[in-house]
């Protein structure tokens, strides 16, 4: 493709040393890929693969509902960034978003290993290759290295070490400690009340009263932070 573009064999200048004229780096290089494309295929044949391993319905194409309310989203490393693939297989095919913006695609066939795929007014074949997350397609334009994202991430612990956490909504009925507080294990630093009972919120070791971020009277969240306290050192 490249040799049919460059500017001397469009002219017709061409003779025996043509190609020792040229790059042959340059000549190698793979045409202009597009990641997102190539995204939406390794979507469709990982969905495929999961249907397949699928022990139940397996004849139903993946993420199909009567009543839809939502496209299925995948999101994938790519070179170029982050690409975000949301679609869904309807009655009348596949409907896909790629980054939010529409796309026409329609599927011809898919397998774990391969996508005929027409997106935007082209078709062509992709062959996709997966070894855990890590994904690579390609077609007759190029080579596309993706890595997939998880779509249920384990949670971040982002509460301050030694956060003290309410375990159900409530109410705080009872600040018993202050802040520079010492405290013993087992001590009670707050009182919530939840369903007409109350909750001692309890200290798990020794230590120092570094914050309480609520107040009496005040309607609290499952998780949300009562106190903080810092534990203390073991003595040499």
């Amino acid at each position: 493709m490249r040799v049919l573009r460059s500017d001397e064999f469009l002219s017709g200048h061409t003779d025996t040393a043509f190609l020792d004229r040229l790059d042959p780096t340059e000549l190698s290089k793979p045409l202009t890929v597009d990641h997102t494309i190539y995204a939406l295929a390794a979507t469709i044949a990982g969905q495929d693969q999961r249907r397949r391993a699928a022990v139940a319905l397996r004849s139903i194409p993946s993420g199909w509902r009567n009543a839809p309310s939502q496209l299925n989203v995948q999101e994938w490393e790519s070179a170029t960034g982050t690409i975000r693939v949301a679609d869904r297989f309807g009655r009348d095919g596949l409907l896909a978003e790629i980054d939010g913006s529409p796309i026409p695609a329609v599927v011809h066939s898919a397998s774990p290993a391969a996508v005929d795929l027409s997106a935007e007014g082209i078709r062509r074949k992709y062959g996709v290759h997966a070894v855990g997350r890590n994904v690579w397609v390609t077609s007759p334009m190029g080579q596309s290295a993706l890595i997939r994202r998880s779509r249920f991430p384990a949670p971040a612990v982002t509460d301050t070490p030694g956060s003290l956490l309410s375990p159900m909504p409530g109410k705080v009925i009872e600040i018993v400690a202050g802040e520079g507080d010492n405290v013993a294990r087992g001590a009670i630093v707050v009182v919530i009340e939840a369903m007409k009972m109350e909750h001692s919120i309890r200290v798990p070791v020794d230590g120092i009263v570094s914050s309480i971020p609520v107040t009496v009277g005040e309607q609290v969240q499952a998780d949300q932070i009562l106190a903080v306290v810092d534990a203390e050192s073991p003595s040499p």
